[in-house]
């Protein structure tokens, strides 16, 4: 019979076991064996016909990870379970939605299709290290990634072999390695990462389209406000004009008519003195 401190010790050994696996991704299996005969069939055929033989392999290996059941595919629910477990986001349902689509059982050939149509596995080498200094958070491998020409396509085999992060890479920080592995399986899964400060400049941009259009209004009514004004008072202007012409041509009426009537007291009064005379 175990005795006390053998219960404790064999209990103590099962927590350490436990604190060493958590955060890291779970391996798959190695192999097809597990698949139905006509999942094998179809990736064996597939395999035959695809140049990056590794790239295809690491692509299986994810797709095992998410395959709980070994059914040859991958379901929404278990998609559900394996960002919350292993990639340890709470899940608002966006990237169940990007991987699923209309599909609700993605195949080894769909997830493989997907993956090099999509902007993640053309990635530049520049475009990789970006992701690396500013999505991963660890610039201290940008080096290592630029020399050994880590491009897009590589991103599968970095979340799916330990040993091409260890070996190929040198990268020897087991939490290093975890994280970059982690990362590498949402990008590759599930597209390029959200700028989280994406909606901060979409409310940046369209503040500035609403004022520049305030602007632009405010602009345009003081335009038609100030040619209003002009034309009334270009308007008032040949109106005053007109009146003083009226009032000019009047004033020479007056004084014509002043110097008649003058002229007839004169008259008047040189014919009064004639007839006196």
């Amino acid at each position: 019979m175990m005795t006390h401190n053998t219960v404790l010790l064999l209990v103590l050994a099962a927590l350490l076991s436990s604190a060493r696996l958590a955060g890291q991704p779970r391996q798959a299996d190695s192999g097809t064996s597990k698949l139905p005969p006509d999942r094998v069939t179809e990736y064996q055929a597939l395999l035959s016909t695809v140049e990056d033989k590794a790239g295809l392999e690491a692509i299986r290996a994810l797709h095992q990870q998410l395959d709980d059941d070994n059914d040859g595919t991958i379901e929404p629910s278990e998609t559900g379970d394996f960002i919350k477990a292993d990639l340890q986001y709470d899940g608002d349902g966006r990237r169940e939605k990007l991987f699923h689509g209309k599909d609700t059982e993605i195949t080894v050939q769909d997830l493989w299709l997907t993956w090099v149509k999509g902007d993640v596995h053309n990635w530049t080498v520049e475009q990789t290290v970006d992701w690396l200094q500013n999505n991963v958070d660890l610039p201290q491998y940008s080096e290592i990634f630029s020399r050994e020409g880590v491009n897009g396509s590589q991103l599968a085999r970095a979340a799916s072999d330990p040993s091409f992060l260890s070996k190929v890479l040198g990268i020897t920080s087991s939490i290093h390695r975890s994280k970059i592995s982690l990362k590498a399986m949402d990008v590759v899964l599930f597209g390029p990462p959200k700028e989280p400060s994406h909606w901060l400049k979409d409310v940046i941009l369209t503040s500035l389209l609403l004022a520049l259009l305030t602007a632009l209004f405010w602009a345009y009514r003081t335009k038609k406000h100030s040619e209003a004004h002009l034309s009334k008072m270009i308007k008032d202007m040949e109106s005053l004009a007109k009146a003083e012409k009226a009032l000019q041509d009047m004033q020479d009426k007056l004084v014509v008519q002043e110097q008649v009537i003058k002229k007839v007291k004169v008259e008047k009064v040189n014919l009064i003195k004639g007839e006196g005379g």
